[in-house]
């Protein structure tokens, strides 16, 4: 079963995202990302579903769970290619 919810640490510079929490979490509430509450944490952590997140995060998160390289997909975004989510 492929993983569908990231911690804002999970999500911290992927992609092109901010790298920091703060940022992360800043983007998220802008955007309005699918959010839920950590379980297991104490205070407000959050965990954002992937299907709400930009498409390109989606496509790096889903390639390193399947464990393609991300320099392969930097490559073929070089060459115009890109995979769907």
């Amino acid at each position: 079963m492929k993983k569908e919810w990231f911690s804002t640490r999970e999500l911290t510079g992927v992609a092109g995202l901010p790298g920091t929490i703060q940022g992360i979490n800043q983007k998220a509430h802008r955007e309005k990302w699918e959010s839920r509450k950590r379980t297991g944490v104490q205070g407000k952590a959050l965990e954002y579903n992937i299907n709400s997140i930009p498409e390109k995060v989606q496509i790096v998160l889903r390639s390193l769970q399947e464990n393609i390289p991300v320099a392969y997909l930097n490559h073929m975004a070089s060459l115009g290619h890109t995979p769907s989510p």
